[in-house]
């Protein structure tokens, strides 16, 4: 339940940094990082929301073919790390690694 409500309590947050994501990912891509990580990702509703932002805001998502965006979601609690890989494999986001915090 913890790791289900984290998920969805934080929407209005991220919706106020789909600006700052959009102007990075517009930049050249030699200036734009090769990835996102969210430490404490919990279920990964963060990593698939900003994958969506990029894939359909930014000039970065018409090159993700040749430019894949490296997501990494790193979390303590096993159950969100197991949540969030099928999350990301569920949405199709190729590139993308779910870790245990140490």
């Amino acid at each position: 339940m913890n790791v289900w409500g984290s998920g969805g309590a934080h929407k209005t947050y991220f919706r106020k940094i789909d600006e700052i994501i959009v102007e990075i990912f517009n930049r050249p891509l030699e200036q734009q990082p090769e990835g996102i990580c969210d430490m404490g990702c919990g279920d990964g509703t963060l990593l698939e929301h900003l994958y969506c932002v990029v894939r359909t805001q930014t000039a970065r998502g018409s090159v993700l073919d040749k430019h894949p965006l490296l997501l990494v979601g790193v979390d303590f609690n096993k159950v969100a790390r197991r949540i969030t890989k099928q999350r990301l494999r569920y949405a199709r986001i190729p590139a993308h690694f779910v870790i245990v915090a140490t």
